[in-house]
């Protein structure tokens, strides 16, 4: 988990994880919004998500798995500041007696929920990783450039601990045009917005938002078709949630007594299930599930 120094170091710079943000590609939704409010000291109290939280539990197991397999010893937590003096990167790890020398980030996913990325895992061995990975690592390269006692860094190797595969290795190449994208884009959101204390047109999550740091008074003037366009959502959501349910009562009236029906559509069940004893008594329910016909 984060230390308070390290948080600190984070909201002085653009790391990895923050160019992902920028650009579009953070796969837990977080926007350019979220990364002005940030850096501006606009939100108060930033702290690790659960998935955060449990990928900085493992991450020490899943960096020894490496040191396993590549036989070399590891440099740990490694902080690095880009030349320009507005990237930086928070290393999990640097190879440096690896051949080729590498920096080293660690993955978790799948362990807590089933991200949409576990999928872009590809082939062990390859540059198959998510999106957003692929960025971090070169945002991490480029911030390495220059860097004194460091041998130069064109690899990346990509050590992951994933729901159903285990442990699976990948290594990735620096694409030097990415690099200075991400150098250029970086630099250019820093200027514009951070510095400039101009929010960029992406507004933030609504897990930002809630925990923005606000003042009672003067009153704000919103575009009366902001909260018109909110009204008609909310109003539509509504509706569509009591329509479901009245369907829904009208679908498991029909089987009557049964628990399986069909049509040319394909199978619906409404069968019981038992939810475990855990911190809850054990109870038990029926789900409604459909299944296509094939």
């Amino acid at each position: 988990m984060l230390d308070e120094f390290t948080r600190a170091q984070r909201r002085r710079y653009l790391g990895s994880s923050d160019m992902a943000a920028i650009i579009g590609k953070d796969p837990w939704g977080r926007t350019a919004g979220d990364v002005f409010c940030e850096k501006t000291g606009r939100i108060a109290n930033i702290r690790d998500t659960v998935p955060m939280a449990l990928g900085s539990y493992l991450e020490p197991a899943i960096l020894s798995w490496t040191e396993d397999q590549l036989e070399t010893p590891l440099q740990r937590d490694q902080f690095v500041i880009h030349a320009g003096g507005i990237l930086a990167a928070n290393l999990d790890a640097l190879a440096p007696h690896n051949r080729p020398p590498a920096v080293v980030e660690a993955k978790s996913a799948g362990l807590i929920g089933r991200p949409h990325y576990l999928e872009e895992f590809g082939t062990p061995g390859t540059d198959e990783v998510p999106m957003h990975v692929m960025i971090q690592v070169q945002h991490q390269m480029a911030c390495l450039e220059q860097q004194p006692g460091i041998p130069p860094i064109a690899h990346a190797i990509v050590p992951a601990l994933l729901i159903g595969r285990g442990f699976v290795l990948y290594r990735v190449e620096k694409h030097q045009g990415l690099v200075e994208a991400l150098v250029e884009e970086g630099e250019r959101f820093w200027h514009d917005h951070v510095e400039a204390n101009m929010p960029p047109r992406e507004a933030p999550s609504l897990r930002t938002l809630q925990r923005l740091l606000r003042v009672t008074e003067p009153s704000v003037a919103l575009d009366p078709e902001l909260v018109q366009n909110w009204q008609y959502a909310k109003e539509n959501t509504k509706l569509a949630a009591e329509h479901e349910e009245h369907l829904l009562r009208e679908l498991i009236a029909a089987l009557g007594d049964q628990e399986v029906g069909t049509c040319a559509l394909g199978t619906f069940t409404y069968r019981e299930q038992t939810r475990k004893a855990y911190t809850v008594a054990e109870s038990r329910f029926r789900v409604p599930r459909f299944v296509k016909a094939r």
